[in-house]
């Protein structure tokens, strides 16, 4: 599947909180990044080795701008909420669409 692809290091993922729990365990992550509301996630979020894992989204292109020197950022989100916020986010590098979900390709 084109969305559910399995990235070479190093990739930071952004996600929604809904889907940072699937993400997570599919991709044998636990450094999801999480834009606009913190969900479930808020509680943990809290402790000081969560600082910075949660950001909204006018916060997103200078999230981008420390990281996609060498690194490279998967935005991933129902697309829905792609289709909310695609106004106010820079343009990707690759849109990969499937399911309902959408992959946005920063960097590299």
């Amino acid at each position: 599947r084109k969305v559910i692809r399995r990235p070479a290091d190093p990739t930071f993922f952004v996600s929604e909180s809904v889907l940072a729990p699937a993400l997570g365990w599919f991709y044998h992550r636990s450094d999801i990044f999480l834009i606009q509301e913190s969900g479930e996630f808020a509680y943990g979020l809290s402790y000081p080795d969560a600082a910075g894992r949660h950001f909204f989204l006018k916060d997103f292109n200078a999230f981008l701008k420390q990281r996609t020197g060498t690194e490279r950022v998967l935005l991933i989100l129902r697309e829905t909420a792609y289709k909310r916020w695609k106004k106010r986010l820079p343009e990707p590098v690759r849109v990969d669409r499937e399911d309902g979900f959408l992959c946005a390709e920063y960097g590299r």
